[in-house]
This record gives C-alpha cells, sequence and structure tokens, in this order.
C-alpha cells in the first residue's frame, strides 16, 4: 500500500519539478540582466535623453539627495553624465549648533578629487556671521562620483551589487539602509519566490482543488496572488517600524506560499 502512495507523489514530484526547472531558468537570465544589463542601459538610455533635450553634459537624474558625513550634513541638487555634481549645500556642526554654511554651483571630479566652483561660505557665530565669497577651492571628502550617482538615482533601477554596495555605505555612516537591503532581498531570493508561487499553482492543478471549476480556482489563485503581494507591501514599512530585517520581509510570505503549496500537494498524495 506505500509504494502505491509513492508511485503518484513520486510521479508528482517530476511534473512539478519539470515546471519548475524553465521557471527558475528564466529567473537566473532576469537576475543577471537586473545585474548587469538593466541598471547601464537605463542610466545610458536617460543619459542620452537628457542630454539631447539640454545638451552637452546634461543632468543625469534631477532627484535630490541628502547625505550625512562626520559632524556634516549635505545636499546634492543633481548629477550630471560628466560627474558635475550641481547645488551642493553643506552644513557643518559643533556639538549639534550650526558653525557653516556653505554653497556651491557646482563640483568637479578631477584627477581622483572634488573641485568646488562658485562657492558661497557663511560661518556662524555666538553674536555674529562671516561670509565669504571664493571662485573655487577642494573639497575634502570621502564620498566618490559612483557613491553620489546611487544616491541620486532611483533606488529600484540600481542592481543587486549596487544596492549591497549601497546598504553597507549607508551603514557605515551611521544611516538607515533598510529600504536598500528590502530591495536587495527582493532580488536576490526571487528565485525561492517564484518557486513558491510555482507551487501554490501546482496545488491548484494537482491538489484538493484539482476537481472544482476552473473559474474557482482562477478565483483563488487571484486571491492568493493579491494576498501574497500584499503580505510582502505590509511587512517591508513593517520592517523599518519594527527593527526587524528587511530580509524576513521577503522570506515569510515566500515561506507561507511554499509551506501552503507543499501542504496541498501533499494532502493529495
Amino acid at each position: 500500500m506505500s509504494s502505491l502512495l509513492c508511485a503518484p507523489r513520486a510521479a508528482l514530484a517530476r511534473i512539478v519539478w519539470g515546471v519548475m526547472k524553465p521557471v527558475l531558468v528564466v529567473v537566473v537570465v532576469v537576475l543577471l540582466v537586473a545585474e548587469y544589463v538593466s541598471p547601464r542601459t537605463e542610466q545610458y538610455a536617460e543619459a542620452w535623453r537628457l542630454e539631447k533635450l539640454q545638451g552637452e553634459g546634461a543632468m543625469l537624474t534631477s532627484r535630490s539627495g541628502w547625505q550625512i558625513e562626520g559632524n556634516s550634513v549635505y545636499r546634492f541638487g543633481a548629477i550630471r553624465a560628466d560627474d558635475v555634481v550641481l547645488d551642493l549645500t553643506r552644513y557643518r556642526f559643533d556639538d549639534r549648533q550650526l558653525v557653516e554654511a556653505t554653497y556651491a554651483q557646482r563640483a568637479r571630479w578631477e584627477d581622483d578629487a572634488w573641485r568646488l566652483e562658485n562657492v558661497a561660505t557663511t560661518r556662524i557665530y555666538a553674536d555674529h556671521t562671516e561670509s565669504e565669497q571664493t571662485a573655487s577651492m577642494g573639497w575634502d571628502t570621502s564620498f566618490t562620483p559612483t557613491q553620489l550617482e546611487r544616491l541620486l538615482r532611483d533606488i529600484e533601477s540600481q542592481a543587486p551589487s549596487e544596492l549591497w554596495a549601497y546598504a553597507q555605505f549607508l551603514e557605515a555612516q551611521g544611516l538607515k539602509n533598510d529600504q536598500a537591503l528590502l530591495y536587495f532581498w527582493q532580488k536576490m531570493l526571487m528565485p525561492l519566490t517564484m518557486g513558491s508561487l510555482v507551487l501554490i499553482a501546482a496545488s491548484f492543478v494537482f491538489g484538493p482543488l484539482r476537481t472544482v471549476a476552473a473559474g474557482t480556482r482562477v478565483f483563488y489563485g487571484v486571491v492568493t496572488g493579491l494576498s501574497f503581494k500584499y503580505v510582502q507591501d505590509l511587512l517591508a514599512p513593517a520592517s523599518t517600524i519594527f527593527g526587524f530585517s528587511p530580509v524576513w520581509a521577503v522570506l515569510v510570505p515566500t515561506l507561507a506560499c511554499a509551506g501552503v503549496g507543499i501542504y496541498f500537494l501533499r494532502r493529495n498524495g
């Protein structure tokens, strides 16, 4: 009797694995494209479009960004395709007191160093302020054009390796890196996520619902897919609020989906 029960389960496992293999191949190709192709082509396409509209050296992105380095807080207006930062503002603090504000019209990356142009500096004292105008001056910072480009570029379009490097950079600066890690784990765990969805789909075909009308199975499938998406969307901000690792925001619905699929498949066997 046990051998008779094992035979259908073995056949079912072969069918599910046969469906899973092409899905995993597609996912691996998607991961490779997301890592090596998509970020570069999107960046080049955006730079080409903006340069056609605005001319040579057009802005690579119009998104502004804030960053902390030591006792300074920076605001970056934009970075151009030729590694020129526009509208740079630096606020320097001493024991939480603002002591200096510096504005530069642009910053150029030359010979592995930054050079500020058209700089206006205001120093703040207890009883007065002093202003100074400078045509050009050096900028001593650990920021590189690559780091600033990641800061200003849409985080969703970054490659997994870029997201990981950006997350580590934010952590080194003492800043929250939950969002970068969330997108990183979503991309890296995509094979597991797709595999769990395949198991759910297989359970609708071969599981207890196989005798139910096709329309009912489609309805259950839509509800399951939406539930999976909504749980992931809810856990993403919850990881920031409650302080648990963003990897669980991706893993929990994925493992739950896989567990339900395996349960229904075994129930059929």
